[in-house]
């Protein structure tokens, strides 16, 4: 090592390969960001697609046979996954309710909720006093 003071030009062809350097680590760290964004794109994009199949799956297949009415339902959502649901439920005596219900605002857990009190609904579908009681408390 020599003990003469740099040169400006040694100066000069220092600040240059520091000032790439540094280019070249803030174009990495930029790289980073945008593979940690597209994963999370990503994730995002594929966990919307599960949530689709999962609403699909949940709303009727098929709907009810019955003698005085010829009926259909289908869900046309306006993004990937809505909060508009429908049903069918078979009750006693050869009576059908139709479930009309929104659950847009409440995510997820608010369907699967629904699926869940389905059975409830159901069994207390019988009773108008109950019907609306329920349909006012659900509403909560």
């Amino acid at each position: 090592m020599s003990e003469e003071p740099y040169s400006g030009e040694d100066k000069h062809l220092l600040a240059s390969v520091a000032s790439q350097a540094g280019m070249a680590l803030e174009n990495f760290r930029l790289a980073e960001d945008i593979a940690e964004k597209l994963e999370a794109e990503r994730r995002a994009t594929r966990e919307m697609e599960i949530a689709k199949d999962v609403q699909t799956r949940l709303l009727p297949q098929t709907a009810p046979v019955l003698r005085t009415l010829e009926c259909a339902g289908r869900c046309l959502q306006a993004a990937r996954v809505g909060g508009d649901y429908y049903d069918f439920l078979e009750l006693d005596r050869g009576k059908v309710a139709l479930v009309l219900a929104d659950v847009s605002g409440k995510g997820v857990h608010a369907r699967f909720w629904w699926r869940i009190s389905r059975p409830i609904c159901a069994v207390s579908a019988d009773s108008r006093t109950v019907q609306r009681g329920w349909s006012k408390r659900s509403n909560r």
